[in-house]
């Protein structure tokens, strides 16, 4: 009888064993987009001149989620949560991703083809009747920390992975001349006192190097238009700039719910 110590084939046994009885180690996701998966995104959009970013977004992520493909109308949402800028009259101002959620989980909404967006931003007449398809049951708010924390950063990107999410970022002068390039803020701080809330759906995170630093960035789909940044989608830097972070916070949107035949 040989000696399991010394017996070539017992060790080849052992050590395969061995392998299958290690518990695996997690894999770091370093990169992810839902752009790489076909038909899970909405086509891109654009707001034209209306103040209606917050229901592009959620409207956006809603559509992303659902296991069909459907398009849903952003107008009546503008039509339902815009009022009246106290500066300027004759416009109107949008409302928030909250209020926007909250209205959807509450009224429902509804499709395209029963109330066509208005591409100059102005708030339509109710002559359409509402017949409510979907609607949202689960949402809640993620603040992006200004100091690194990696448990907060790991359960952000995890939920990215679940879905697309609804962001809220600052939208500076400039910005709309993006083009392909990860964009880490204006070099002049004064650049911020014209900073806008704008919202954007987050698709993805990434990294790359630019002068031997690693630059981590968001990737976001916007809606003006596949003309904007790298056909409708942008990289945006991860880190403060002077301070401030350029996407500050983010929505998860869960339990879309078909309400079409209820």
């Amino acid at each position: 009888m040989s000696d399991e110590g010394t017996d070539p084939l017992f060790s080849l046994i052992k050590q395969k064993n061995k392998m299958f009885d290690e518990p695996k180690k997690k894999v770091k996701v370093t990169s992810f987009n839902w752009q790489d998966t076909v038909g899970k995104l909405p086509d891109v959009k654009h707001q034209g001149y209306g103040e209606s970013c917050f229901a592009f977004v959620v409207l956006g992520v809603m559509e992303s989620l659902y296991e069909k493909k459907i398009l849903l109308s952003c107008q009546d949402v503008f039509n339902h949560l815009t009022k009246p800028s106290e500066k300027e009259k004759d416009k109107v101002k949008g409302a928030s991703i909250k209020d926007t959620l909250v209205w959807i989980r509450d009224n429902g909404c509804i499709l395209e083809r029963d109330c066509p967006y208005d591409f100059d931003g102005k708030v339509t007449p109710f002559e359409y009747k509402r017949k409510p398809c979907l609607r949202v049951q689960t949402f809640f708010k993620m603040e992006i920390p200004l100091k690194p924390n990696k448990r907060l950063e790991k359960d952000l990107e995890w939920e990215i992975q679940q879905g697309p999410l609804a962001a809220e970022m600052l939208w500076l002068p400039g910005m709309e001349r993006m083009t392909g390039e990860v964009y880490s803020g204006p070099v002049d701080e004064t650049v911020f006192e014209k900073a806008e809330k704008h919202g954007v759906m987050l698709v993805g995170f990434g990294e790359t190097i630019k002068n031997n630093k690693l630059i981590k960035f968001w990737i976001i789909q916007n809606s003006h238009g596949e003309k904007w940044g790298e056909k409708g989608f942008g990289r945006i830097n991860r880190a403060p700039c002077h301070g401030r972070l350029l996407i500050y916070s983010a929505w998860v949107i869960r339990g879309v719910t078909d309400i079409m035949d209820k």
